[in-house]
């Protein structure tokens, strides 16, 4: 979505406002095995830098189950700009842009695995479920300036956008893991910390530095009558 508005026509002062969302994604996998299928969780070992596994499921020791969602949230942009047009020659007009943008993007990973011993040396019916909770939300506040090139041939014309937003990025990053173990006949034991997400690792955490993110775009757009005009465009942003 965007929109503008002259406020000023005789010095070709205007303003400029758009809104763009995408759309949020997600995966979930879920597996269990009670049949004596091995089900493990792959994972880099950080002190050897080897691959290792966490076995949930194995014959002869466990029985155990794995679910997994991955989110995506929406990424938002938003930007406010004071225009002016700097060239204006009929076939090609050059419009100067300064003012404000906004960027917001999301990411989570949750992790569940239930384990129940089948080795004898644990009492049957024991249960061991671990909890692991990754999560990022980055959020951008930043100087937006740019040009906008219009070219024009008739009823159609082309308009080429380049914009450089610089700005103050604020990355929260929040880890957070728990174990709880069930043995029948006895009270549930909680503890922190789960499988990935340690107690050394919990918690949140927030990073700040300065950041540049281009964007550029090329439009097409066609005056059908007064009124009508269709476009069609790539943007890109970096």
């Amino acid at each position: 979505f965007n929109t503008g508005y002259w406020f000023n026509p005789e010095k070709s002062l205007g303003f400029e406002a758009g809104f763009m969302m995408l759309e949020s994604q997600s995966g979930i996998f879920s597996n269990n095995s009670t049949d004596g299928m091995i089900l493990a969780r792959p994972y880099i070992d950080a002190n050897t830098g080897l691959p290792q596994a966490v076995l949930v499921a194995f014959p002869g020791s466990s029985n155990g189950s794995i679910d997994v969602r991955a989110n995506s949230g929406n990424f938002y942009e938003a930007h406010f700009d004071l225009t002016e047009t700097a060239v204006d020659a009929g076939w090609y007009r050059l419009t100067s842009m300064i003012g404000y943008r906004f960027y917001r993007y999301d990411e989570s990973v949750r992790i569940r695995q239930t384990i129940s011993p089948t080795d004898p040396a644990f009492i049957a019916g024991t249960q061991i479920v671990s909890n692991d909770s990754f999560s990022a939300h980055n959020e951008f506040h930043g100087l937006d300036m740019g040009f906008r090139s219009q070219f024009f041939w008739n009823s159609l014309s082309v308009d080429v956008l380049t914009k450089l937003a610089v700005g103050r990025i604020t990355r929260t990053t929040g880890i957070g893991g728990d174990q709880t173990i069930t043995v029948p006949g006895l009270a549930p034991v909680f503890q922190g910390g789960g499988v990935l997400a340690g107690i050394t690792n919990n918690g949140t955490r927030v990073y700040q530095d300065w950041k540049a993110m281009p964007e550029a775009g090329v439009t097409l757009n066609w005056q059908v009558r007064s009124n009508v005009n269709l476009r069609l465009g790539y943007s890109f942003i970096f």
